[in-house]
């Protein structure tokens, strides 16, 4: 919060008539101070590199770099900001990838209006209210946690992705290859991260996400991976796929550091965790991981 307790706000959007509407909406109401504007996401990631703002008020569609991609950039360069994607599509899938990237919420461009502060407001609030319920005791119930990966080279993501959407294909295709079918919600998730991650990587070059999930959601997803890791080099070639290549080995080293680092706590989950690293058999072969 600034010295006058108020929010300190910067506003991204390509359309400088938008942006002075959000300046005008906001200064209005004392509980927000705009502090600065950018146009386009790699001008926001920089701008919210040297103001640390409390909040970002994003734009989804711009020139240069858009809102999700600039999520995790933002937030890699001024963690404590929260963020706000600011959309004029509106959709579930839009939903998930902002919150996969690190963003609070989404406002809808066509439903805001004077009472634009007031929803914003409302999402700080409900923000302020879940840190505040979070347990400070390590042996207390942990009700979520949040995964950071990066930065890593994006081409290392780009070819972790492609590569791992083709064993998922292959997996769901012909799933007597692991011993039977993934888990139908898993193999959702599996592909949420993925097309949240292949979001982030598209168009640019450094790579950093984060992501928040239960520790019961994280738990499912590794003891799958598992399954799919244990699969032999003949299993996988019969399946038309291989192990990623050396060039992608950066993200998921990323990956599973920030995984072992996010579930400290959860020593059972961390010790999976840690065989996909390479701690099993796998690296005993001399293969880089899926």
């Amino acid at each position: 919060m600034g010295d006058r307790g108020a929010v300190r706000t910067v506003i991204v959007d390509d359309s400088a008539d938008v942006r002075l509407m959000l300046r005008i909406m906001l200064s209005s109401d004392g509980r927000f101070d705009v502090v600065g504007e950018a146009a386009d996401g790699a001008e926001a990631v920089d701008v919210c590199g040297r103001l640390r703002p409390d909040l970002v008020v994003l734009d989804r569609q711009m020139p240069v770099m858009g809102g999700l991609e600039a999520i995790p950039l933002i937030r890699a360069r001024s963690p404590h900001s929260e963020i706000v994607l600011y959309t004029a599509a509106l959709d579930g899938a839009t939903a998930e990838s902002a919150a996969a990237a690190g963003a609070i919420g989404v406002l809808h461009k066509g439903g805001v209006g004077a009472d634009v502060a007031a929803e914003l407001a409302l999402m700080l609030a409900r923000q302020a209210g879940r840190h505040a319920t979070q347990p400070v005791a390590p042996a207390a119930p942990i009700e979520d946690v949040e995964v950071r990966v990066g930065p890593v080279p994006s081409e290392a993501a780009r070819s972790w992705v492609a590569n791992t959407r083709c064993i998922l294909d292959a997996i769901q295709a012909r799933p007597e290859a692991v011993g039977g079918p993934i888990d139908d919600s898993v193999m959702a998730m599996f592909r949420r991260f993925l097309d949240a991650w292949e979001a982030v990587a598209r168009d640019t070059d450094v790579f950093f996400w984060t992501g928040r999930a239960e520790p019961s959601h994280v738990r499912q997803v590794i003891e799958e991976w598992v399954r799919i890791d244990s699969m032999d080099e003949a299993t996988l070639e019969a399946l038309g796929c291989h192990w990623a290549p050396p060039e992608a080995q950066p993200f998921f080293a990323s990956l599973t550091a920030a995984v072992v680092e996010a579930l400290a706590g959860e020593d059972e989950i961390r010790h999976l965790a840690e065989r996909l690293g390479g701690e099993g058999p796998a690296e005993e072969e001399g293969r880089e991981q899926g």
